[in-house]
């Protein structure tokens, strides 16, 4: 059975999360082509949220201690 790990770094390569994705999340059925895309969307609906949420609160993380700092930063386009 296909397993996920993803892993997000920030552009100094320190980790910011880690996520494993087994067979409950990735359930690919018998193989078919059909089963497999059903797959990936339903991964897709499971995980994209998850990496939002890491990269958002790094951001504000990021934000927040500089602000603290006294300094004037840009959020990044």
């Amino acid at each position: 059975m296909a397993s996920i790990e993803i892993i997000i770094r920030d552009e100094e390569g320190r980790v910011l999360g880690t996520k494993h994705y087994g067979e409950e999340e990735f359930d690919i059925g018998s193989g078919s082509f059909h089963e497999i895309e059903g797959a990936v969307e339903t991964f897709k609906q499971i995980a994209l949220p998850e990496i939002e949420r890491t990269l958002l609160e790094h951001e504000q993380t990021r934000f927040g201690t500089a602000l603290k700092k006294g300094r004037r930063t840009r959020l990044r386009p």
